[in-house]
């Protein structure tokens, strides 16, 4: 039995009341019931998908590229679902990792980058690193709050960045030289696409009880990482993403985030865990959804995306 191979202590009354599956198979399973019960939410709401867009996909901090093969997994029962002609692109990725980055070139990517900080000029990103030693110092031998030493350092990062333009090209490990790293108006115009950014930055600041690290904002090189990667999206000029993912534990400090992005996007952000949706598994996360607010995708509101959800789970 799946459940009582992960929960060896339950009773058998404790399984049973347990919603999900109850053997390997139908955990395999899953993905595709959860598809199928919104397939039939979006047959009953009689919403039309023929000229839907194409999207466009990239990602930092890509690891293996389960974001991608997610993507393509999800287009593909999409379009069977609900008849939609709409095509997906994985324009670019990007990982330090050397191992990383020779799997990812394997893939279905079009370009494959290395890290997110050679996007800035190392004399922005020196300013930075001052910055957050400065206010250690604060933390370490004045008391200053922790969150709101996080707080001036998100302000200052946003200061610093807010009109620095990242550079359009990187080295790529799959073409072996320099290409364009995110995709522009003529590329997105010429597709009828729009472009998703999925990204899960790294969570050691942000999981004390694994790390043991409280640092936070506080932490240089992962505090460095996720700054270029954001202001590397967001200032794009005439055409930064029509929607930002960004995916970490559930102690992120996704209020800190929204000095970045509030002006330009609509946010909304919660914890899931798989056990949420049946699997019996505590790993909760917390997924950040930001929608450019220009852009001219549909405009769900928190509510709608709220009664949106509770009508999968009860199919």
């Amino acid at each position: 039995m799946f459940l009582s191979e992960i929960l060896p202590g339950s009773s058998a009354l404790e399984m049973a009341s347990r919603e999900g599956p109850r053997t390997w198979t139908q955990c395999m399973e899953w993905p595709q019931k959860g598809f199928d019960s919104l397939q039939r939410f979006l047959k009953d709401e009689a919403l039309h998908f023929a000229q839907c867009p194409s999207v466009v996909m990239t990602s930092s901090f890509s690891g293996v590229g389960t974001a991608e093969i997610a993507g393509h997994m999800g287009h593909q029962a999409f379009c069977q679902g609900v008849g939609s002609a709409a095509k997906f692109c994985s324009y670019s990725c990007c990982d330090v990792d050397k191992h990383c980055q020779r799997l990812l070139s394997f893939q279905d990517h079009m370009r494959v980058f290395g890290s997110t900080t050679e996007l800035f000029e190392d004399s922005v990103l020196s300013k930075l690193r001052a910055k957050i030693k400065a206010v250690k110092i604060k933390v370490r031998n004045d008391g200053y709050p922790l969150k709101h030493a996080g707080i001036e350092v998100c302000h200052f990062a946003f200061d610093l960045f807010k009109d620095q333009r990242p550079k359009t090209t990187s080295f790529c490990y799959r073409c072996n030289s320099h290409c364009q790293r995110y995709p522009d108006d003529a590329f997105l115009s010429s597709t009828n696409s729009i472009w998703i950014d999925v990204s899960g930055s790294p969570c050691i600041p942000w999981t004390p009880a694994a790390y043991g690290n409280t640092e936070k904002w506080l932490h240089s090189s992962v505090t460095e990482a996720y700054m270029c990667w954001i202001f590397s999206l967001v200032n794009q000029g005439s055409r930064p993403p029509d929607v930002i993912v960004h995916e970490n534990v559930s102690g992120f400090d996704y209020e800190g985030s929204y000095v970045f992005l509030q002006d330009l996007y609509t946010m909304e952000s919660f914890i899931i865990s798989p056990e949420d949706v049946g699997l019996p598994v505590a790993r909760p996360r917390r997924p950040q959804s930001s929608k450019f607010k220009m852009t001219s995708m549909h405009r769900f509101k928190a509510d709608d995306i709220s009664v949106m959800w509770t009508k999968i789970q009860l199919l």
